[in-house]
Parts: C-alpha cells; sequence; structure tokens
C-alpha cells in the first residue's frame, strides 16, 4: 500500500516539474534552454523513481527519489514538487519494512 502511494506521490512530482516548463518568459535565452533541459532530466528521473519503487525495488526508487527531492529544493526551491518527490522517496524506503 505504501509503495504505490509513493508511485503515485512520485509520478505527480515529475508531471508537476514537467508541466512547469509550459511557462514561456518573455525572453528565451541560452540560459533558460539549460534550465529546461536539466528540469526536463530531473522531471524523467523522478519519473523512473517512482516506477521502481511500484516495481518492488523499494529502496533504489526511495534513494534516487530524495536525492531528486534534496537537488531540486535547493536548486530551484520548487516546494510542492520537492517535497512530494521527498515523500516518495521516504514512503519508498520504509514500504519495504512494513
Amino acid at each position: 500500500m505504501l509503495a504505490i502511494l509513493a508511485f503515485l506521490l512520485g509520478l505527480v512530482s515529475g508531471l508537476l516539474l514537467f508541466f512547469e516548463l509550459f511557462h514561456l518568459p518573455r525572453e528565451i535565452t541560452l540560459d533558460w534552454f539549460g534550465e529546461v533541459a536539466v528540469k526536463i532530466i530531473f522531471a524523467l528521473i523522478i519519473i523512473v523513481a517512482a516506477v521502481l519503487i511500484y516495481s518492488y525495488r523499494y529502496v533504489e526508487g526511495g534513494i534516487v527519489s530524495l536525492v531528486m527531492a534534496i537537488i531540486i529544493l535547493i536548486l530551484w526551491r520548487d516546494v510542492v514538487p520537492g517535497l512530494l518527490a521527498l515523500m516518495a522517496g521516504l514512503l519508498g524506503i520504509f514500504a519495504k519494512e512494513i
């Protein structure tokens, strides 16, 4: 049950991070393209971590999700996707214990 909840939280976190990219700035610069590329990669990594949690690799997916959540919270201060990924990682790690 915790694994399904962790999967859903990780999936929502990755999708929120991905859908944030549809807000175009007034000036499109090379820095913006770099940030978009990094956010797409991070969103895909979080979604893959959620799939790992769902496919009975609880600890591996939980650790990947925790690391990505900490990086997201430090780099961009995106609170909602970062906290959802953090909760998904913690639930993924504890899903094996219960």
